[in-house]
């Protein structure tokens, strides 16, 4: 490290300050080495040569004597000249005042801490250098109050973040890894592309961060070359990017993995450094790279003829095949460089070129005094390309994506894509070159990122089939009992249940049925036609059940109401079907509202998600090494549990009506008009129907066979329910009685005594002839298909004549049973 202090010092003895006179200006050629990325011994040559030959052209152009002094400081620990800062500033200062030429620029080719050191010294009040720097550098300033200049020759290394994003969501992907290295310059990277990664969607499945070039794996990346993540960026010097590449010994090669690195790592730096660094050879690495990408913030170098015209172009400034025959001519052993990189040459050789060529039109262009800020200003077409700068940073730059591929059995590093800045400078426009596209990029397909695909499970076909088949039975029963209601609507029996509402019920079970259908709506579909079937589950689930159970409420409250007034006003109070009808609709709108509100409302609609399939959460690995996991996809609105609080309520209430008005009706004693046990039955089962229903729905929601089939087959259950204690008890009574003449229950059991008999066969005879009164005064009840329900209670019997045995067999009406209400 004493070198490294030993070169600048004489280096900045070479410079004197605006106090002196200088006889002659010359610029300062520093060559120096970057931690990590070594350069080769042919590299330096190249670099001095290029130099002399931009210093010959400036003086053959312009006739500008710009002598280059050449300088070489090979910087293995670049920390170290961080510490030597201030004991550096101690010895340089008297030395300064006693050279002959003034130092009008530097260039430097060294790496961060290097540049930052000489940046602080050349730009203090006493010096006031310019420093001419590329690779790999920290942000310069440039602000006059501090006298802070120093100018990059290519972007900064910050550039390259946006530009690899733009890589990563070019070919969709999704998720990746990041590797860095613990130094300053490369935490600053990491933080930056962490936050362009969120920024664009891209989620970082792996992150961490590495001591530089160690030799022993972390103990925590032992997921780190797992399936979860196949797409891995190297934020790291060569060195230790060749310890990460053997640790992944596991196969991770295109086309199942995609690695990012940088395009300033040299031309065959897996083959450079240490041999004991690692553990891998040279031929390993090169497989593991090859199909690899590395994004340069270097320009795409061509090394055609002139490439373009600026405004007082220098005739004399060389393009880049002219400067790359004219070191090549130079060039003598052991300096030469190998066969395979003449064409073109190391980026850093016309980079130092222009680089010259910038300080010199500087000078030539401004007075001496107003040369620091004029560098700024410099733009030309030079050997690298445009040499523009705005803000200290080439921003004009294109920058460049490299793959390496094997060209004649060897890997090499061509260029696929250039990456041009967009006006807000963070985000990148990428343009395949001639000849390539993705195609020829990834010819076997774009690697995975490690997403896991998402397998969209289908209900299992056993399950679905019983749904269906079930459903579609009841949908069959329904019609026929529909069939059954029209074939005998005008039998006395059949009348008196209201034919025109068993129509509603079989109509209200029938959707019924189809909600069970709806529940099985088979995924994979659409996102709006998920929405669509969610809506149709709900619609038909909510609007079925309020027809079928509404319709019997309103039949058994008409027998009600009957009892409650066995003698009725003709022209007030009779209560006809379409009353009831009116009723039936009532029930139905609120449920129409309801779910109107719930389809309109914004945070109310149903969406689309995509969940893991609870059962089914094991991912598995395809045969593409591809992990798969099991997903469906459900409705969600954010207020679904208070309108499923709402629905469920209301039917709740339904169902406690009907209890209720199946209580009062329980005494009955006209067949066809009591129906108290069937209903009561009907809700009973109902109710425990629901409650499964309900407790699956919050519960089990996420499993879709548990939920879809209890769903399902549970709404069947209700109207399969319905319609059999509805129809098939009044089939069996039409096939016992045809004509009606024994509508009136008698007691069935076994063990009444004969005076008990007697009582029952009085009370018959009374009922009958009561019965044929009430039914000429409501005649036209039943003419419209719904007779009144009526309920008689015996007249009063004296005490002495065939008193029945027990009060307790007595059968009460549901109105007051005053004698008046029975006698002519």
């Amino acid at each position: 490290m004493f070198f490294v202090a030993f070169c600048v010092v004489q280096l900045l003895s070479l410079a004197s300050g605006e106090s002196g006179a200088a006889s002659e200006l010359s610029l300062v050629f520093l060559s120096g080495e970057c931690e990590g990325n070594p350069s080769q011994p042919w590299e330096h040559s190249l670099e001095e040569n290029a130099a002399r030959i931009a210093a010959e052209d400036v003086a053959v152009c312009s006739g500008v004597n710009l002598p280059v002094r050449l300088t070489s400081a090979a910087a293995e620990d670049s920390s170290a000249v961080n510490r030597e800062l201030d004991a550096l500033l101690e010895v340089v200062q008297p030395a300064l005042f006693n050279s002959s030429l003034q130092t009008i620029g530097v260039v430097y080719t060294g790496c961060s801490e290097g540049v930052r050191v000489l940046a602080e010294v050349l730009s203090s009040r006493t010096y006031q250098i310019p420093l001419l720097s590329f690779r790999f550098l920290p942000s310069p300033h440039h602000s006059t109050g501090n006298h802070y200049y120093h100018t990059r020759i290519v972007p900064e290394e910050a550039a390259l973040t946006p530009a690899v994003v733009t890589v990563i969501t070019q070919f969709s992907w999704t998720r990746v890894a990041l590797l860095s290295e613990n130094t300053p310059a490369f935490k600053q990277l990491h933080n930056d592309m962490l936050g362009e990664l969120d920024e664009s969607g891209v989620s970082v499945h792996h992150q961490l961060i590495l001591d530089s070039a160690p030799k022993l794996l972390p103990p925590d990346t032992h997921t780190l070359f797992g399936e979860d993540v196949k797409v891995f960026v190297l934020n790291m010097s060569p060195l230790l990017a060749k310890a990460v590449l053997c640790w992944a010994l596991r196969d991770l090669t295109y086309p199942g993995y995609a690695w990012i690195t940088y395009g300033w790592y040299g031309e065959r730096w897996w083959e450079e450094g240490e041999e004991d660094s690692v553990s891998c050879t040279a031929q390993q690495l090169a497989v593991y790279l090859e199909r690899s990408l590395a994004v340069s913030h270097y320009p795409t170098w061509t090394v055609g003829e002139g490439s373009g015209t600026v405004t007082d172009q220098p005739t004399c400034l060389k393009s880049g095949l002219e400067l790359t025959n004219e070191l090549l001519l130079r060039a003598a052993p052991p300096t030469t460089p190998p066969p395979g990189l003449r064409s073109p040459l190391p980026p850093s050789v016309y980079l130092v070129y222009d680089a010259v060529w910038t300080a010199a039109l500087a000078h030539t262009t401004a007075p001496l005094s107003r040369y620091p800020e004029t560098v700024d200003k410099v733009s030309f077409e030079g050997s690298s390309g445009l040499v523009s700068f705005g803000n200290g940073t080439r921003e004009l730059f294109q920058l460049t994506l490299f793959q390496y591929r094997r060209v004649n059995g060897e890997l090499q590093r061509v260029t696929v894509a250039s990456l041009t800045p967009l006006e807000d400078s963070s985000h990148y426009d990428i343009t395949f070159n001639e000849g390539e596209t993705p195609a020829t990029v990834w010819p076997n397909g774009v690697p995975p990122d490690g997403t896991p695909i998402q397998v969209e499970h289908f209900p299992y076909p056993a399950l679905m089939g019983i749904v269906y088949t079930y459903s579609l039975l009841g949908v069959l029963f329904a019609l026929g009992c529909l069939a059954f209601n029209l074939v005998f609507r005008k039998r006395k029996l059949i009348r008196l249940t209201s034919p025109n509402l068993n129509n509603i019920i079989v109509l209200g079970a029938i959707v019924l049925y189809l909600a069970g259908l709806a529940f099985f709506y088979p995924q994979g579909a659409s996102r709006t036609g998920i929405i669509w079937g969610c809506n149709l589950r709900a619609w038909t689930a909510a609007l079925g059940f309020s027809a079928c159970y509404g319709t019997l409420n309103v039949k058994m409250w008409r027998v009600y109401s009957i009892c409650r007034n066995p003698r009725p006003s003709m022209s007030k109070s009779l209560i006809k079907d379409y009353h009831l009808v009116l009723l039936v609709l009532g029930f139905v709108m609120v449920d129409t509202i309801t779910l109107v509100v719930i389809t309109s409302l914004d945070n109310s609609r149903f969406t689309v998600i995509t969940i893991p399939n609870k059962q089914d959460p094991t991912p598995r690995i395809n045969e593409e090494g591809i992990k798969e996991v099991s997903v469906v996809s459900r409705c969600l609105s954010t207020t679904e549990p208070y309108w499923l609080s709402i629905l469920f309520g209301y039917k709740a209430i339904i169902q406690a009506i009907g209890l209720y008005l199946a209580f009062k009706i329980r005494n009955i004693k006209i067949r066809g008009l009591n129906d108290s046990r069937e209903v009561s039955i009907t809700l009973y089962i109902s109710s425990m129907i629901l409650f499964i229903v309900v407790v699956v729905t919050f519960v089990y929601g996420d499993y879709i066979d548990v939920d879809g089939f209890v769903y399902g087959f549970g709404l069947s259950t209700c109207a399969t329910v319905v319609l059999s204690l509805t129809f098939i008890t009044k089939m069996v009574n039409l096939y016992r009685d045809p004509e009606g003449k024994d509508i009136f229950q008698a007691p069935t059991s076994t063990d009444a005594d004969p005076g008990t008999d007697i009582y029952y066969l009085q009370r018959r005879v009374r009922e009958l002839e009561k019965q044929v009164e009430l039914a000429r005064s409501q005649e036209n009840l039943l003419d419209i298909g719904t007779p009144k329900s009526l309920s008689i209670a015996p007249p009063p019997m004296s005490s002495s004549t065939n008193t029945p045995p027990s009060t307790s067999d007595s059968v009460t009406t549901s109105r007051a049973q005053a004698p008046s209400d029975y006698e002519q």
